[in-house]
């Protein structure tokens, strides 16, 4: 199960999954369905705010959530929390009731609930939703600044982008999960923590391959 198959982390670890010989199926779970075919891919627009839905869908071995919206994108502090922690605690709920054995989850650099800084916090919440879960297998990702192409334009983050590779020289010692990462980078390390199908609860970030 993949939700948020459509942005730079979810695309591409669809393409990485997709490779996979060990799945049989793989469901999207969408707001717009996706222009394309496989004959591993199921794919279901759906309305995120309706519960019923996600236990009707999430069901199977493992997921990943993916999801996440921006300030300029959803200026509203409250319809952004409805996104980035409302969707991964409805998705995690019904996967605790299906049995799904894995969750793996996208957060963020600096996520704590106790944050002053929102977008922290909210990281921070959505964090929590899932350790306070029952699913054997948990894995959440921080990364810093994600490099790679996305379907829409960030002009501060293609800024950024750009002289990564300059601030990434002084992110070393405590300071290195500041670090920058490939989004393809990131999703090879996701696929690999999910082939090695161990149960904990662990939180990941730079350098994701120590792991």
């Amino acid at each position: 199960m993949l939700i948020g198959a459509s942005g730079l982390v979810g695309s591409k670890l669809l393409q990485q999954l997709l490779t996979w010989d060990q799945l049989e199926e793989i469901v999207l779970l969408n707001r717009k369905n996706l222009e394309l075919s496989h004959p591993k891919i199921k794919q279901f627009e759906i309305d995120f705010e309706d519960q019923s839905i996600y236990l009707d869908k999430i069901k199977g071995d493992l997921v990943f959530c993916c999801i996440g919206t921006t300030r300029k994108k959803t200026p509203n502090t409250d319809t952004y929390r409805r996104i980035d922690v409302g969707i991964p605690k409805k998705a995690v709920y019904a996967a605790q009731i299906n049995k799904v054995k894995q969750f793996h989850l996208i957060s963020a650099i600096g996520a704590d609930k106790n944050a002053k800084v929102s977008y922290n916090k909210i990281k921070g919440e959505s964090e929590e939703v899932c350790l306070k879960s029952s699913i054997p297998s948990i894995h959440i990702y921080r990364p810093g600044l994600l490099i790679g192409k996305r379907n829409e334009t960030r002009i501060g983050e293609s800024i950024f982008q750009k002289i990564a590779p300059f601030f990434d020289l002084f992110c070393r010692g405590k300071r290195a999960k500041y670090h920058s990462i490939s989004a393809s980078k990131l999703a090879e390390f996701m696929l690999k923590n999910a082939l090695n199908n161990g149960e904990g609860k662990l939180i990941h970030s730079y350098p994701f391959s120590k792991f």
